[in-house]
Protein backbone atom coordinates (compact mmCIF):
# COMPACT_ATOMS: atom_id res chain seq x y z
CA UNK A 1 0.00 0.00 0.00
CA UNK A 2 1.14 3.54 -0.79
CA UNK A 3 0.92 5.72 2.33
CA UNK A 4 0.50 9.43 1.63
CA UNK A 5 -0.18 12.30 3.99
CA UNK A 6 -1.47 15.82 3.57
CA UNK A 7 -3.09 18.50 5.72
CA UNK A 8 -5.50 21.44 5.63
CA UNK A 9 -8.23 23.28 7.48
CA UNK A 10 -11.83 23.36 6.23
CA UNK A 11 -11.22 26.33 3.92
CA UNK A 12 -8.66 24.31 1.98
CA UNK A 13 -10.46 20.98 2.22
CA UNK A 14 -11.60 21.17 -1.40
CA UNK A 15 -7.92 21.18 -2.42
CA UNK A 16 -7.20 18.08 -0.35
CA UNK A 17 -10.23 16.22 -1.66
CA UNK A 18 -9.32 17.16 -5.23
CA UNK A 19 -5.86 15.70 -4.54
CA UNK A 20 -7.62 12.60 -3.20
CA UNK A 21 -9.74 12.33 -6.35
CA UNK A 22 -6.64 12.53 -8.55
CA UNK A 23 -5.00 9.72 -6.57
CA UNK A 24 -8.20 7.69 -6.78
CA UNK A 25 -8.12 8.02 -10.57
CA UNK A 26 -4.43 7.21 -11.02
CA UNK A 27 -3.12 5.13 -8.12
CA UNK A 28 -4.38 1.82 -6.80
CA UNK A 29 -4.11 0.67 -3.17
CA UNK A 30 -3.27 3.89 -1.36
CA UNK A 31 -4.10 5.41 2.01
CA UNK A 32 -4.33 9.18 2.43
CA UNK A 33 -3.57 10.17 6.01
CA UNK A 34 -5.26 13.56 6.39
CA UNK A 35 -4.29 15.95 9.18
CA UNK A 36 -7.26 18.23 9.88
CA UNK A 37 -6.38 21.62 11.34
CA UNK A 38 -9.88 22.34 12.61
CA UNK A 39 -12.77 20.33 14.01
CA UNK A 40 -15.01 21.20 11.05
CA UNK A 41 -12.66 19.59 8.52
CA UNK A 42 -12.18 16.55 10.76
CA UNK A 43 -15.93 16.04 11.18
CA UNK A 44 -16.53 16.48 7.44
CA UNK A 45 -14.01 13.82 6.46
CA UNK A 46 -15.45 11.45 9.05
CA UNK A 47 -18.92 12.14 7.65
CA UNK A 48 -17.77 11.40 4.09
CA UNK A 49 -16.31 8.08 5.27
CA UNK A 50 -14.10 7.65 2.21
CA UNK A 51 -12.32 4.29 2.53
CA UNK A 52 -8.91 5.56 1.36
CA UNK A 53 -8.80 8.54 3.77
CA UNK A 54 -7.85 8.28 7.43
CA UNK A 55 -8.48 11.59 9.26
CA UNK A 56 -6.49 12.91 12.21
CA UNK A 57 -7.47 15.94 14.30
CA UNK A 58 -4.56 18.18 15.24
CA UNK A 59 -5.86 18.78 18.77
CA UNK A 60 -5.95 15.03 19.38
CA UNK A 61 -2.33 14.65 18.27
CA UNK A 62 -1.29 17.51 20.55
CA UNK A 63 -2.86 15.62 23.47
CA UNK A 64 -1.20 12.26 22.78
CA UNK A 65 2.11 13.16 21.17
CA UNK A 66 4.68 15.21 23.10
CA UNK A 67 6.37 16.43 19.91
CA UNK A 68 3.16 18.02 18.65
CA UNK A 69 2.52 19.47 22.11
CA UNK A 70 6.02 20.97 22.21
CA UNK A 71 5.56 22.41 18.73
CA UNK A 72 2.27 24.06 19.63
CA UNK A 73 3.76 25.55 22.80
CA UNK A 74 6.88 26.77 21.01
CA UNK A 75 4.92 28.57 18.31
CA UNK A 76 2.46 30.34 20.61
CA UNK A 77 3.06 34.10 20.27
CA UNK A 78 1.95 34.64 23.87
CA UNK A 79 4.79 32.34 24.98
CA UNK A 80 7.36 34.22 22.94
CA UNK A 81 7.09 31.97 19.89
CA UNK A 82 6.39 32.83 16.30
CA UNK A 83 2.96 32.87 14.73
CA UNK A 84 0.45 30.50 13.17
CA UNK A 85 2.55 30.25 10.01
CA UNK A 86 5.45 28.85 12.04
CA UNK A 87 3.09 26.18 13.33
CA UNK A 88 1.59 25.37 9.92
CA UNK A 89 4.97 25.26 8.17
CA UNK A 90 6.21 22.74 10.72
CA UNK A 91 3.37 20.27 10.30
CA UNK A 92 4.56 18.53 7.11
CA UNK A 93 7.70 17.27 8.82
CA UNK A 94 6.01 16.63 12.19
CA UNK A 95 3.05 14.73 10.75
CA UNK A 96 5.25 12.72 8.38
CA UNK A 97 7.57 11.72 11.21
CA UNK A 98 4.65 10.86 13.48
CA UNK A 99 3.22 8.47 10.88
CA UNK A 100 6.54 6.86 9.99
CA UNK A 101 7.45 6.38 13.64
CA UNK A 102 4.04 5.34 14.98
CA UNK A 103 2.95 3.10 12.11
CA UNK A 104 6.38 2.02 10.85
CA UNK A 105 5.49 2.79 7.23
CA UNK A 106 7.09 4.48 4.26
CA UNK A 107 5.49 7.92 4.07
CA UNK A 108 5.07 10.45 1.28
CA UNK A 109 4.06 14.00 2.15
CA UNK A 110 2.06 15.90 -0.52
CA UNK A 111 0.77 19.49 -0.37
CA UNK A 112 -3.01 19.58 -0.67
CA UNK A 113 -2.92 21.86 -3.76
CA UNK A 114 -1.20 19.23 -5.90
CA UNK A 115 -2.96 17.18 -8.56
CA UNK A 116 -1.73 13.87 -9.98
CA UNK A 117 -2.02 13.00 -13.66
CA UNK A 118 -0.16 9.70 -13.47
CA UNK A 119 0.33 6.88 -10.98
CA UNK A 120 2.18 7.87 -7.80
CA UNK A 121 3.97 4.52 -8.01
CA UNK A 122 6.03 5.92 -10.89
CA UNK A 123 7.90 7.93 -8.26
CA UNK A 124 8.32 5.00 -5.87
CA UNK A 125 9.47 2.65 -8.63
CA UNK A 126 12.06 5.14 -9.87
CA UNK A 127 13.41 5.46 -6.32
CA UNK A 128 14.40 1.77 -6.34
CA UNK A 129 16.45 1.22 -3.15
CA UNK A 130 16.96 4.89 -2.27
CA UNK A 131 15.64 6.17 1.05
CA UNK A 132 14.49 9.74 0.31
CA UNK A 133 12.97 11.44 -2.73
CA UNK A 134 12.78 15.20 -3.35
CA UNK A 135 11.94 17.41 -6.32
CA UNK A 136 13.90 20.51 -7.27
CA UNK A 137 12.72 23.98 -8.11
CA UNK A 138 13.77 24.00 -11.75
CA UNK A 139 14.40 27.76 -11.65
CA UNK A 140 16.78 27.59 -8.67
CA UNK A 141 20.47 26.89 -9.10
CA UNK A 142 21.98 27.57 -5.66
CA UNK A 143 21.89 29.90 -2.65
CA UNK A 144 18.27 30.85 -3.19
CA UNK A 145 16.14 31.76 -0.17
CA UNK A 146 13.33 29.49 -1.44
CA UNK A 147 15.63 26.49 -1.43
CA UNK A 148 16.74 24.06 -4.11
CA UNK A 149 13.87 21.70 -3.32
CA UNK A 150 10.12 22.10 -3.06
CA UNK A 151 8.34 20.57 -0.09
CA UNK A 152 5.23 19.81 -2.20
CA UNK A 153 6.18 16.15 -2.68
CA UNK A 154 8.75 14.41 -0.47
CA UNK A 155 9.15 10.69 0.26
CA UNK A 156 10.80 9.04 3.26
CA UNK A 157 11.14 5.27 3.52
CA UNK A 158 10.88 3.34 6.76
CA UNK A 159 14.62 2.60 6.76
CA UNK A 160 17.44 3.74 9.00
CA UNK A 161 18.41 6.45 6.52
CA UNK A 162 14.80 7.46 5.89
CA UNK A 163 14.08 7.80 9.60
CA UNK A 164 17.32 9.66 10.23
CA UNK A 165 16.65 12.12 7.41
CA UNK A 166 13.03 12.78 8.39
CA UNK A 167 13.86 13.19 12.08
CA UNK A 168 16.62 15.66 11.19
CA UNK A 169 14.24 17.66 8.97
CA UNK A 170 11.59 17.78 11.69
CA UNK A 171 14.09 18.83 14.36
CA UNK A 172 15.68 21.46 12.10
CA UNK A 173 12.27 22.98 11.38
CA UNK A 174 11.48 22.99 15.12
CA UNK A 175 14.75 24.64 16.20
CA UNK A 176 15.18 26.73 13.03
CA UNK A 177 18.79 25.61 12.79
CA UNK A 178 21.10 25.77 10.99
CA UNK A 179 20.22 29.43 10.59
CA UNK A 180 21.43 29.74 6.99
CA UNK A 181 18.68 27.29 5.99
CA UNK A 182 15.93 29.03 7.97
CA UNK A 183 14.85 31.30 5.10
CA UNK A 184 11.65 29.70 3.76
CA UNK A 185 9.58 27.95 6.41
CA UNK A 186 10.36 24.24 6.36
CA UNK A 187 11.49 24.12 2.74
CA UNK A 188 15.15 25.10 2.54
CA UNK A 189 15.97 22.75 5.42
CA UNK A 190 15.55 19.88 2.93
CA UNK A 191 18.99 20.80 1.56
CA UNK A 192 20.51 19.83 4.89
CA UNK A 193 19.53 16.19 4.45
CA UNK A 194 22.46 15.77 2.06
CA UNK A 195 24.80 16.13 5.02
CA UNK A 196 22.81 13.68 7.14
CA UNK A 197 22.60 10.54 4.97
CA UNK A 198 24.70 9.34 2.00
CA UNK A 199 23.89 11.42 -1.08
CA UNK A 200 23.56 8.28 -3.20
CA UNK A 201 20.54 7.33 -1.07
CA UNK A 202 18.64 10.48 -2.07
CA UNK A 203 16.66 10.32 -5.30
CA UNK A 204 16.22 13.60 -7.17
CA UNK A 205 12.85 12.90 -8.74
CA UNK A 206 12.92 15.44 -11.57
CA UNK A 207 15.87 13.72 -13.21
CA UNK A 208 13.33 11.27 -14.65
CA UNK A 209 9.91 12.63 -13.69
CA UNK A 210 8.47 15.99 -14.62
CA UNK A 211 6.13 18.12 -12.57
CA UNK A 212 4.62 21.54 -13.06
CA UNK A 213 4.53 24.65 -10.91
CA UNK A 214 4.09 28.36 -11.64
CA UNK A 215 7.73 29.13 -10.92
CA UNK A 216 9.06 26.92 -13.69
CA UNK A 217 6.40 26.53 -16.38
CA UNK A 218 8.60 28.50 -18.77
CA UNK A 219 11.17 25.69 -18.68
CA UNK A 220 8.65 23.07 -19.86
CA UNK A 221 7.21 22.27 -23.28
CA UNK A 222 3.64 20.97 -22.96
CA UNK A 223 3.11 19.94 -26.60
CA UNK A 224 2.86 16.26 -25.64
CA UNK A 225 0.78 16.71 -22.49
CA UNK A 226 -2.68 16.07 -23.93
CA UNK A 227 -1.70 13.13 -26.13
CA UNK A 228 0.84 11.39 -23.90
CA UNK A 229 0.80 13.08 -20.45
CA UNK A 230 4.45 13.86 -21.14
CA UNK A 231 6.35 17.16 -21.28
CA UNK A 232 9.78 18.16 -22.50
CA UNK A 233 12.36 19.65 -20.16
CA UNK A 234 15.52 20.65 -21.98
CA UNK A 235 16.19 17.74 -24.31
CA UNK A 236 14.30 15.18 -22.19
CA UNK A 237 10.78 13.91 -22.67
CA UNK A 238 9.46 13.03 -19.23
CA UNK A 239 6.18 11.76 -17.76
CA UNK A 240 4.22 14.68 -16.32
CA UNK A 241 3.19 13.08 -13.05
CA UNK A 242 1.81 15.98 -11.01
CA UNK A 243 1.19 19.71 -10.98
CA UNK A 244 1.50 22.08 -8.03
CA UNK A 245 -1.30 24.67 -8.17
CA UNK A 246 0.39 27.02 -5.73
CA UNK A 247 -1.27 30.45 -5.32
CA UNK A 248 -4.34 29.20 -7.18
CA UNK A 249 -7.41 30.85 -5.65
CA UNK A 250 -10.84 29.95 -7.05
CA UNK A 251 -13.97 32.05 -6.70
CA UNK A 252 -16.68 29.43 -7.05
CA UNK A 253 -19.56 31.90 -6.77
CA UNK A 254 -18.44 33.99 -9.74
CA UNK A 255 -16.71 31.09 -11.52
CA UNK A 256 -13.38 32.83 -11.69
CA UNK A 257 -9.96 32.04 -10.36
CA UNK A 258 -6.88 34.03 -9.54
CA UNK A 259 -3.19 33.44 -9.54
CA UNK A 260 -0.94 36.06 -7.91
CA UNK A 261 -3.51 38.75 -8.42
CA UNK A 262 -4.29 38.06 -12.08
CA UNK A 263 -8.00 37.45 -12.53
CA UNK A 264 -9.27 34.85 -15.03
CA UNK A 265 -12.88 35.99 -15.31
CA UNK A 266 -15.06 33.40 -16.97
CA UNK A 267 -11.92 31.36 -17.63
CA UNK A 268 -10.55 33.95 -20.07
CA UNK A 269 -7.01 33.10 -21.08
CA UNK A 270 -4.47 35.76 -20.11
CA UNK A 271 -1.36 35.28 -22.22
CA UNK A 272 0.57 37.75 -20.08
CA UNK A 273 0.74 35.03 -17.45
CA UNK A 274 0.50 31.80 -19.45
CA UNK A 275 1.67 31.71 -23.05
CA UNK A 276 0.74 28.09 -23.59
CA UNK A 277 -2.72 26.82 -24.57
CA UNK A 278 -2.05 23.56 -22.74
CA UNK A 279 -1.54 25.41 -19.46
CA UNK A 280 -4.77 27.26 -20.04
CA UNK A 281 -6.61 23.95 -20.33
CA UNK A 282 -4.79 22.51 -17.31
CA UNK A 283 -5.90 25.40 -15.11
CA UNK A 284 -9.46 25.49 -16.35
CA UNK A 285 -9.70 21.74 -15.87
CA UNK A 286 -8.35 22.04 -12.33
CA UNK A 287 -10.87 24.76 -11.51
CA UNK A 288 -13.68 22.52 -12.76
CA UNK A 289 -12.39 19.56 -10.75
CA UNK A 290 -12.26 21.68 -7.59
CA UNK A 291 -15.76 22.99 -8.29
CA UNK A 292 -17.09 19.46 -8.81
CA UNK A 293 -15.55 18.40 -5.50
CA UNK A 294 -17.29 21.28 -3.72
CA UNK A 295 -20.62 20.15 -5.19
CA UNK A 296 -20.14 16.40 -4.81
CA UNK A 297 -19.11 16.59 -1.15
CA UNK A 298 -21.27 19.59 -0.24
CA UNK A 299 -18.39 21.70 1.04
Amino acid sequence: MVNICTLSDYNYLFYGLTLYKSLKETTSDFKLHYLCLCEKSFNKIKELNLPEIEPYFIDDLVKVDKDFANLKDKTKPELGGGNRNDFIWSLASFFSYYLLNEKQIDISYIDSDIYFYQDFNIILNKMEDKDVCMFRHKHVVTNNVDGLFNVGVVVFKNTDNGKKALKWWRDAVFTKTPKHLATCGDQKFLEGIFSIIPQEQIYIGDKDISHGAPWHYKYLNFDFFESEKNVIWGDKKQPFVFNHFSKFTPDFVNKTFQYTGVNYKDHTYNDLLFNDRHLQKIYIDYFNKCYNIKVEYNL
